[in-house]
């Protein structure tokens, strides 16, 4: 018996989801790890690479979290360029 985990979509809701099941029943029951579910199968993928082999528990990879962090760093920076221009405005 080998255990199988993989990104999958659901057929009903859509949704995309790192699942894991039985290769002795691939039809059968399985579980969605994290129990995640996402719009797109690329979110699902970079979700599926938050786990370890044989780990049930998700760790933020390095590289996404610096996506992350970064891309929350430049939306902040614009908003105060956005207060520093509204606050040299109003000063005027």
């Amino acid at each position: 018996m080998a255990i199988i985990r993989k990104v999958a979509r659901h057929e009903h809701s859509g949704a995309w989801a790192y699942i894991e099941y039985s290769d002795e029943n691939p039809s059968g029951t399985l579980r969605v790890l994290g129990g995640m579910e996402f719009p797109t199968r690329e979110e699902a993928e970079d979700y599926s690479k938050g786990f370890a082999l044989d780990s049930y528990e998700y760790v933020e990879p390095l590289v996404l979290k610096r996506e992350r962090l970064n891309a929350e760093k430049a939306r902040l920076e614009k908003r105060i360029e956005q207060i520093d221009s509204e606050l040299l405005t109003n000063e005027a």
